[in-house]
């Protein structure tokens, strides 16, 4: 009990002798914001890996957590109210949702490197964003009145009048690397003006049906710095100039597919995509499909891809030397094996290099009783010496 007692009293001891310094640095690490949600690559990496329908919601919260830990340490004593109460710890993330309705002041906006554009939920009624070009419209009042912002990451940004809003964030967030568009927009078309006008643009990711390359007969348009891109693909596909697009820097792709009733038009539509921005990928997700087996075209088109998910059965074998080490297969339930499109279970592929085998789903090894299938699949990979995980890479023994 005495040593106890005595331990206790010299870590007193130690806090008391800590010097202001020392506090300062351990609030800033108390409330610091994980790279999840500051870091555009990571932000942008998170966005990918989600299945649809994608969201921040999570992040967010994560966010609103750390603040109320902030405002919680400043009830301890003045001096730690004094220090969370500096500008660098406040606003780093700010809704425009928020800054409309008067939550929040405008000028918050010059202290936030992300922001979200997201709008009030559908069936809500909101004064003054009664439609989305109306949102839109009032975001860009809001940015053109506060001047250049910090904003690193923007989220949840309409496709409504896409290429107005850039042309405001290219003189109002130079800094811009991250921009997501959310599901339940309009279908809308990316024209060579929108990456000119966000010159620094590293990821562009659109949620399913919404966003499709476009550009007219001329000069080919060069996107230098684009390193990740999610958009759709389809029988549009088939009208668009895709010969006049140059990705040079593009490592990661997912293509969501675009409606159309004829399987044959949106397959011509996902192979005329790949001819053009599958050069350089390293990373590519393909979008559902009723064929069965995956093109052997793709491993001609995309000669660099490292990590390949798709729903297709990947039957073909890749030509020698290609870097192919990670397929990515869906989860299925054992019930729904023979209904829909599911007429079998996913195949994994047999072929040198193959290192990994990712289930699309976070949750495969939790729900395994509805995918006994697994089991085999688990003994084949030990076999062959193929690591079997889960989306967020954990294998069934890891987990267990």
């Amino acid at each position: 009990m005495s040593s106890s007692l005595h331990e206790n009293s010299a870590v007193e001891s130690a806090i008391a002798r800590a010097s202001a310094e020392v506090w300062a640095t351990i609030l800033e690490f108390a409330i610091e914001l994980p790279e999840s949600f500051t870091d555009p690559d990571t932000v942008a990496d998170n966005y990918y890996r989600q299945k649809w329908p994608p969201s921040h919601s999570n992040e967010e919260s994560e966010y609103w957590a750390i603040e109320q830990t902030k405002t919680e340490l400043r009830t301890v004593c003045s001096s730690w109210n004094s220090l969370l109460q500096r500008e660098r710890y406040s606003h780093r993330f700010v809704s425009m949702l928020d800054v409309h309705y008067g939550y929040v002041p405008a000028d918050a906006l010059k202290r936030a490197e992300r922001v979200s554009f997201r709008p009030a939920a559908r069936g809500t009624p909101r004064e003054g964003i009664a439609s989305s070009e109306g949102w839109v419209s009032r975001c860009m009042e809001i940015i053109e009145a506060v001047g250049p912002i910090p904003m690193r990451i923007a989220t949840e940004i309409p496709s409504v009048a896409l290429q107005d809003f850039c042309d405001t964030l290219s003189s109002h967030a130079p800094s811009l690397v991250t921009v997501t568009v959310p599901r339940g927009t309009s279908s809308a078309f990316i024209f060579p003006a929108t990456f000119e006008s966000l010159p620094n643009l590293r990821h562009l990711h659109s949620a399913p049906s919404v966003l499709q390359l476009n550009a007219p007969p001329g000069a080919t348009v060069e996107v230098a710095n684009l390193v990740a891109l999610t958009i759709g693909c389809g029988h549009e596909s088939l009208r668009v100039n895709h010969q006049r697009w140059s990705f040079p820097a593009l490592e990661t792709l997912r293509l969501w597919s675009m409606d159309h009733p004829e399987e044959e038009a949106r397959m011509e539509g996902l192979m005329t995509t790949l001819r053009v921005l599958g050069k350089s990928v390293r990373t590519l997700e393909l979008p559902t499909s009723e064929m069965e087996d995956m093109p052997a075209e793709v491993w001609s088109l995309c000669p660099k891809v490292e990590r390949l998910f798709t729903s297709h059965q990947v039957r073909s074998i890749p030509p020698p030397n290609h870097p192919i080490h990670t397929i990515g297969i869906p989860f299925v339930r054992e019930h729904h094996i023979g209904y829909d499109e599911w007429t079998t279970y996913p195949h994994i592929p047999e072929f040198p290099g193959l290192r990994t085998v990712v289930i699309n789903n976070p949750r495969a090894w939790d729900m395994i009783d509805e995918a006994n299938y697994l089991f085999g699949y688990i003994r084949d990979c030990h076999s062959r010496g193929v690591r079997l995980e889960d989306a967020n890479g954990f294998t069934y023994e890891e987990r267990h």
